[in-house]
């Protein structure tokens, strides 16, 4: 309930996109909020599905909830190449994921981009 009250102030708060995973953990368990959250959006207000969207859940967020858009970090390990680790600061990577070593850093990872990208296109 607290939760809706947030989203209505930011209406009337003239915002015209909303990221929220429905209050919940992650977007999946949100659903149900997030879909209320679509109905009751003024016009011109998107909702953006947002938190622990990958490909393996995107298509069912897309089509339980009604949202047009969503958010997502698509992301792989890297061990090789250039680290994005500031000059003189060896070790420490800028954006290293909690669990991963410290040589490792997240890169772009378009494999899970296209698979979403087709499973969003059939909700």
């Amino acid at each position: 309930m607290r939760y809706r009250r947030r989203a209505e102030t930011a209406f009337e708060s003239g915002c015209d996109r909303i990221l929220s995973s429905g209050g919940a953990p992650t977007a999946s368990s949100g659903t149900r909020t997030l879909a209320q959250l679509v109905r009751n959006a003024p016009r011109g207000v998107t909702i953006v599905a947002g938190g622990g969207i990958t490909a393996d859940n995107a298509e069912d967020i897309v089509a339980s909830t009604g949202v047009t858009e969503i958010h997502l970090s698509a992301k792989r390990l890297s061990t090789s190449g250039a680290s994005p680790s500031p000059p003189g600061m060896v070790g420490i990577t800028a954006g290293a994921l909690p669990g991963w070593p410290v040589n490792g850093w997240p890169t772009p990872d378009p494999e899970p981009l296209l698979r979403i990208r087709e499973a969003v296109c059939r909700a």
